[in-house]
């Protein structure tokens, strides 16, 4: 969906899809969190989400500048199509080396 923002030629049709990938992350996210909290013990639950908490913040924040300074240097469609590239690839390979992910174990 990210490549489609990048590749939208209408202002609408790039909100769509904007609103499409807002509510995927929502989705996500949320899967994330409870996968994480079904595989810890309660002995641990306190600290393994404030690390997943910052690691996340983290992530999000340099993800960010790697495609705002991509965007400067090769133009804002081409770095959003780069990035949702690569997002489809590193699905890829976790989907792979990772069964318990494609059972939701």
């Amino acid at each position: 969906m990210v490549t489609g923002v990048a590749l939208s030629k209408s202002m609408l049709l790039a909100g769509l899809l904007m609103v499409m990938v807002g509510l995927m992350l929502i989705i996500v996210q949320s899967l994330a969190v409870t996968l994480v909290h079904l595989g810890i013990t309660d002995e641990v639950r306190g600290r393994v989400m404030s690390l997943y908490s910052m690691v996340h913040a983290g992530a999000d924040t340099m993800s960010n500048v790697m495609v705002g300074g991509l965007a400067q240097g090769v133009g804002l469609p081409l770095a959003l199509s780069i990035g949702g590239a690569l997002a489809l690839v590193v699905t890829g390979i976790l989907w792979l080396v990772m069964p318990s992910i494609r059972r939701l174990e």
